[in-house]
C-alpha cells in the first residue's frame, strides 16, 4: 500500500468563488483504496479519483489536503500520478500550466525468501543457535550444581 498526500491550492491572483475540482489519475496496476478528504466531495471511477472542494478560494489559499491510499498490484517499476485541477465556474485561466502536478514513483519488490531451499537455509540456521544455546545452558547448569552454588529450599 501506497498514500499520497495531495495539497491543492489557488495560484492565481484572482479569488475563486466556487472553489475546485482536482483529479488524480493511479496508473494501471494501482487500485484506490481509502481517500481521506475533509470538505471534499469524492467519486472513484477505476483507477481515477475525482475531488470537488466548494467554497471561496482566495489567491495564495490552500483547501484541506487530502490523502488516496492504493493498493500496488504487478511488477515493480516506474510510475506516474498525475493530478490536475481546475476552477469551478471559472474557464478563463490566464496559466493553465500550472495546473498539472506529475508525480514519479518507484515501486521496488522486497526481498524476502520465496524458494523452499531459501526458508530451509534460514530455518536450518536457526535450529543450530537454538541447539547451541541449549547445549550452553545444560553445561551451565551442570557447572553450578558441581560447584555447589545452587542451593534448594
Amino acid at each position: 500500500t501506497v498514500v499520497f498526500t495531495f495539497t491543492p491550492g489557488n495560484d492565481s491572483v484572482v479569488p475563486l468563488p466556487d472553489g475546485v475540482e482536482v483529479v488524480v489519475t493511479l496508473p494501471a496496476g494501482f487500485t484506490p483504496g481509502v481517500i481521506t478528504a475533509p470538505g471534499y466531495e469524492v467519486t472513484v471511477v477505476g483507477n481515477t479519483v475525482t475531488l470537488i472542494y466548494t467554497g471561496v478560494l482566495l489567491p495564495g489559499e490552500t483547501p484541506p489536503p487530502f490523502d488516496i491510499a492504493a493498493t500496488v498490484s504487478g511488477s515493480p517499476g516506474t510510475f506516474t500520478v498525475d493530478a490536475t485541477i481546475r476552477a469551478i465556474g471559472f474557464d478563463d485561466d490566464p496559466t493553465p500550466a500550472n495546473n498539472l502536478e506529475t508525480l514519479t514513483v518507484t515501486v521496488v519488490r522486497p526481498e524476502i525468501p520465496r524458494t523452499g531451499s531459501e526458508v530451509a537455509r534460514w530455518l536450518g540456521t536457526g535450529s543450530i543457535l537454538a541447539g547451541i544455546g541449549l547445549v550452553l545452558l545444560l553445561l551451565t547448569r551442570r557447572r553450578r550444581r558441581r560447584d555447589g552454588t545452587l542451593a534448594a529450599t
